[in-house]
């Protein structure tokens, strides 16, 4: 992840003062405005976790590759069917793996930088794991 944020130019600079276990599996939910939101929250991220993308980003070339590489979950938005079964996907390796699940509530990247309406799904998947604990992250620029 830090690679791809290093390549395109961008610095992060990353606050926290969440005390969490590191052991302690957790839902991050990210604000989203840009493609290369996952790449930046990976890199700055203390802990590995799966990530949430939408299943068309993965046909750009270099850019989808990357995401599979970092262990990205496609999710088809067109379909609310195999969207929930994406999500189902999603929580039964939560299960197996106990790793953190980073995803955008917004499900689509803010226009004008600031916090969209959530989706749903999220939360589903909140109930899905167990209710575990919920890590806010905020990104600008």
């Amino acid at each position: 992840c830090r690679c791809i944020c290093t390549a395109a130019g961008i610095s992060i600079t990353t606050e926290t003062n969440n005390k969490r276990e590191e052991e302690e599996p957790t839902l991050l939910m990210y604000s989203h405005v840009s493609n290369i939101d996952a790449f930046c929250v990976g890199s700055s991220c203390p802990f590995y976790c799966k990530f949430i993308g939408k299943a068309v980003i993965f046909l750009i070339p270099i850019f989808g590759w990357a995401g599979y590489a970092i262990g990205t979950q496609p999710i088809s938005r067109g379909n609310r069917s195999k969207a929930v079964k994406d999500l189902h996907a999603l929580q039964q390796k939560y299960r197996v793996y106990q790793r953190s699940i980073a995803i955008s509530p917004e499900g689509t990247r803010s226009k004008t930088g600031l916090l969209a309406a959530f989706k749903k799904g999220p939360f589903y998947l909140w109930q899905d794991c167990g209710h575990v604990s919920i890590t806010p992250v905020i990104i600008f620029g």
